[in-house]
């Protein structure tokens, strides 16, 4: 028995995506693209930069406008606990508690 040709030839298999003969457009290159990407993204990384470092100086100028204050006031209590005398704050403290009983 003869086979015929149609048996004997492989069949072939359909393509998924079928174009209808009409011609694809390239894409566009992928390192184009990530250059594009690249040279926003340093942009703004050096914006956010600046910012953070005028940020970083103005709290390091109120930092050490707040330690001046402090030592300002440092001093004045050391002057002022200069000027008193112990002796005459425990006596006072003395008459306080012997008027009170």
């Amino acid at each position: 028995m003869a086979r015929s040709k149609e048996q004997g030839r492989k069949q072939k298999q359909k393509k998924a995506n079928k174009t209808g003969g009409v011609n694809k457009a390239k894409t566009k290159a992928v390192k184009t693209n990530l250059k594009h990407i690249n040279v926003n993204n340093k942009s703004k990384t050096e914006e956010a930069d600046n910012k953070f470092d005028e940020m970083r100086e103005e709290m390091i100028g109120d930092v050490k406008k707040e330690q001046k204050t402090v030592k300002n006031a440092q001093k004045k209590i050391a002057s002022v606990n200069s000027s008193v005398s112990m002796e005459d704050t425990t006596s006072e403290f003395a008459k306080l508690g012997s008027n009170a009983t």
